[in-house]
């Protein structure tokens, strides 16, 4: 009796493992390699710091687990006063930056209970920003002057699978400079979607 329950649990763990590898098979049929997608990524941050950032961006799938990806970004920043004579920071802050992502996962519902679709991502991002020296700059010049500060960002972050074309991210980011400026308070926590330009696969009948 023990031998034919031993039989049958082998046989429902065997036909699970079976079904789990064919439902990855299927998940990596979609291969991404060699597409284009768009990625306009927001970051807000509301407080005695206020951050509004939009960040779009081109990018292109090199492998199919592999891409890369290169835009602009604009950032209204504003700090209020926190004694009565400090003075009140309000700026522009825009530059190009670049990005490169790696999928470790592409499909973590597969073997977690969580929603289907579900990736999980390596990010690293380099941004040069042009920033006023009158408020970030620990040697200021005169007020209409700017200079240039490159940031190097890396962390990872989620996908969730929105449509045929479209996913949306949740990105964890630390700024790993350590110089005079900081732009960032670490962790950095971003929002976006990629949204792929090829055309919907067309579904026939038969």
């Amino acid at each position: 009796m023990k031998r034919i329950h031993f039989r049958k649990k082998y046989l429902i763990l065997s036909l699970l493992t079976i079904y789990s590898f064919s439902f990855l098979q299927a998940q990596d049929e979609e291969d991404l390699s060699h597409q284009f997608f768009i990625s306009p990524d927001f970051a807000l941050m509301l407080g005695t710091v206020n951050r509004i950032e939009v960040a779009p961006a081109l990018g292109y799938h090199i492998t199919d687990r592999l891409s890369v990806a290169a835009g602009f970004k604009y950032e209204f920043y504003s700090q209020t006063r926190l004694y009565p004579y400090q003075e009140q920071i309000r700026t522009s802050i825009y530059g190009p930056k670049a990005f490169a992502r790696y999928t470790i996962f592409k499909d973590l519902g597969s073997f977690l209970p969580i929603s289907p679709g579900t990736g999980l991502f390596a990010h690293a991002e380099i941004e040069s920003s042009n920033l006023e020296s009158y408020y970030f700059s620990y040697n200021p010049l005169p007020e209409t002057s700017r200079f240039w500060y490159t940031t190097f960002l890396v962390g990872g972050g989620i996908s969730q699978s929105a449509s045929e074309r479209m996913k949306l991210n949740f990105v964890v980011l630390w700024d790993t400079g350590s110089g005079l400026v900081s732009l960032y308070s670490n962790p950095i926590f971003r929002f976006g979607m990629q949204i792929y330009l090829r055309k919907k696969q067309e579904e026939y009948p038969w």
